[in-house]
């Protein structure tokens, strides 16, 4: 669990430089992690990164691919929200459930140039 958290917040740090693609690939690896340690959590948290991370990704390289990567990023959005529900008394999952994804999704439609429905949202 140790190494995904450290290979989670490597992708934070690479996103920070504008490295979206170590960005994505960190994530895509504690995402790796957090299943094998059992962390579904974890795993959900990082796997939406990882996609959020292509849509940056692709919004600097290829403009045009960020409204094709927003259905990637919208059914990571879904397993993100699946992993996250019922966890009320979680600091972390409440924090993404409220905050963190629906910015990250309200975000790559803004880009995309696509209307956000909020209904996709669990927050409920």
């Amino acid at each position: 669990r140790l190494s995904s958290l450290w290979a989670y917040h490597m992708g934070i740090y690479a996103r920070v430089t504008g490295d979206y693609f170590l960005a994505m690939q960190n994530h895509t690896h504690s995402a790796y992690l957090a299943r094998e340690a059992g962390d579904a959590q974890g795993e959900a948290i990082s796997g939406f990164c990882a996609t959020m991370e292509r849509v940056n990704y692709g919004l600097v390289t290829i403009p045009e691919s960020v409204r094709s990567m927003l259905i990637e990023l919208r059914e990571a959005g879904k397993r993100l929200y699946e992993a996250l529900e019922g966890k009320t008394d979680d600091a972390d999952a409440i924090r993404w459930a409220y905050l963190n994804a629906p910015v990250h999704l309200l975000t790559a439609h803004f880009w995309a140039g696509e209307k956000y429905d909020s209904a996709e949202d669990r927050r409920a």
